[in-house]
């Protein structure tokens, strides 16, 4: 028999149970345990990484993404929860390098294609920016951003027709009320 308190893997994916079951203070309890036993592993570091991330806690996901990511670089998941992480914190040109290495560049993943049309376009990157969120929607696959990128494309297409823009300035100041980062 497997005793919990000593098997990371058994540890981590207790985490994931929980985190799937909407109860991330339980999943934190395993992940951190898990990080006891084996601080080097790599995936619970990134899985905590997201975790914290997704509850606002930048700075700590930060730390530990990187972390994940300094043990093991060529992991795409790795990858891409530590450019999640830095793209959150503002660093959009790290961001957006590691969103553009082969193993995330080539994906049909809409979460990580929208991220990294988000950190190109915080780099003033349009082009490149809009493409990466119309490869996203056109994937086919669910997608929790969906709202937000046709939001986006909206706006650059507004943008690139002053005249549209002008015309439908009712549009843009309401979609800027409810997101004004945009």
């Amino acid at each position: 028999m497997v005793n919990e308190a000593s098997d990371p893997v058994l540890l981590s994916l207790l985490g994931d149970f929980h985190r799937v079951k909407g109860d991330t203070k339980r999943a934190k309890e395993f992940y951190e345990k898990a990080l006891k036993v084996s601080p080097k592993y790599a995936r619970v570091l990134a899985s905590l990484a997201e975790l914290l991330t997704g509850n606002g806690d930048i700075k700590s996901g930060y730390e530990l993404a990187k972390k994940a990511y300094d043990i093991k670089p060529e992991d795409p998941d790795i990858s891409y929860i530590f450019g999640r992480s830095l793209y959150l914190s503002g660093d959009y040109k790290w961001a957006l390098t590691l969103f553009q290495e082969p193993s995330l560049k080539q994906t049909d993943d809409p979460e990580v294609l929208y991220d990294l049309g988000m950190s190109a376009y915080a780099l003033g990157r349009v082009f490149e920016a809009k493409r990466a969120v119309e490869k996203g929607l056109l994937s086919g696959k669910a997608f929790s951003r969906t709202e937000e990128a046709n939001r986006f494309l909206e706006m650059i297409a507004l943008s690139e027709d002053l005249m549209r823009a002008v015309a439908e300035q009712s549009k843009v100041e309401e979609i800027l009320s409810t997101d004004p980062d945009y």
